[in-house]
């Protein structure tokens, strides 16, 4: 029985020491894989959930939607995008190394989208132009335009060299349906979340800009340099409400990979009377610190210390403050869009 028992635990060991020999090589193999791709392209993350290395690249799946591939078993679990110089025009091996890099990130399945660039031209200093011939497989990277012009900073290694980019963007998912599940509970729970909260912040967000506008009215042409800055930036307020009340400015980061298509949804930012509304901010705050901002950025006022401009001032800076504390809700123009109701991040 001794000799059963340190036999067994003899065998035991050595099964140890294999596996601990297996796990040691293959963390070393998934390093110089990382190592390798590293040093094939530049990748740039976007929000990821920390999933075990798989050997074998991801495979890749056509685009479809979130709801689908949650519906299907697959979480999402993370983003990148993908630069290279060093595949020349060659999407395919583009899109060999961001599977392998998925893998590496627990993927077992992606999205992928390429394209890939060409230009020449010699050193130029800062503003200088080039004619960019854009080509590649994704219409959407390029919004289907065929050419362009590019403003380029060069630097010596591109003079009379004609550099060929492959760029690409991928959304890799991992076969788990629990978590799959999970993702999908949250994600409808946040969008049905943030459809509440834009009615309301967006309200709040016209109140406060209404009490300044209100102000503004009641304020006497003399205080200003030029009257006509006051009747501009009344109009620029109410037209600011208007703005905030339609949703016709927004920003929502980072968009969803299947809305890369409609361009403009996402490349708004502020609109003008929003604007506006920062200029005069930005002016009190000159005011504010006129001790060491140049002269010329305070010049609308006659005093700037009156108490009426002291009460303006109040109230823009707390509109201001609003809309930048919650602009991701004042400024979503995309969760409302959402077919599948899912807001993911």
């Amino acid at each position: 029985m001794k000799y059963s028992n340190s036999a067994l635990r003899f065998v035991a060991r050595c099964a140890l020491l294999v596996l601990s020999s297996a796990s040691v090589s293959l963390a070393q193999d998934y390093s110089k894989k990382w190592e390798r791709l590293e040093l094939s392209g530049n990748f740039y993350y976007g929000p990821w959930t920390q999933m075990p290395m798989k050997n074998e690249p991801a495979v890749e799946v056509p685009r479809t939607t979130y709801l689908d591939m949650l519906s299907k078993g697959y979480a999402r679990i993370g983003e990148f995008g993908y630069r290279t110089e060093k595949h020349g025009s060659d999407e395919v091996r583009g899109k060999k190394d961001m599977l392998e890099m998925a893998a590496l990130n627990g993927g077992d399945v992606a999205w992928l989208t390429t394209s890939n660039d060409s230009y020449k031209g010699e050193v130029l200093v800062r503003g200088g132009t080039y004619s960019t011939y854009h080509s590649g497989s994704d219409p959407y990277m390029h919004n289907g335009d065929v050419s362009s012009t590019t403003t380029y900073t060069t630097h010596d290694r591109y003079r009379n060299k004609t550099i060929k980019v492959v760029h690409g963007y991928a959304i890799y998912f991992v076969h788990d349906p629990a978590l799959a599940a999970k993702q999908l509970e949250a994600g409808t729970r946040k969008w049905q979340t943030r459809m509440a909260e834009i009615p309301l912040k967006r309200a709040a967000m016209v109140d406060r800009l209404d009490v300044a506008a209100n102000t503004l009215s009641q304020m006497d042409e003399s205080l200003f340099l030029d009257p006509k800055v006051k009747n501009h930036y009344y109009w620029s307020m109410r037209a600011a409400q208007n703005e905030v009340k339609t949703g016709t400015c927004g920003y929502f980061d980072p968009p969803p990979m299947e809305l890369r298509k409609a361009t403009d949804t996402w490349s708004k930012t502020y609109c003008e009377g929003m604007l506006d509304l920062l200029k005069l901010q930005r002016i009190f705050y000159d005011v504010e610190h006129a001790d060491i901002i140049p002269i010329g950025s305070q010049e609308i006022f006659k005093d700037p210390k009156d108490t009426q401009l002291k009460e303006l001032h109040r109230e823009v800076m707390d509109a201001v403050e609003y809309l930048s504390e919650n602009w991701y809700v004042i400024g979503d123009s995309m969760t409302p869009k959402l077919p599948e109701h899912i807001l993911l991040y």
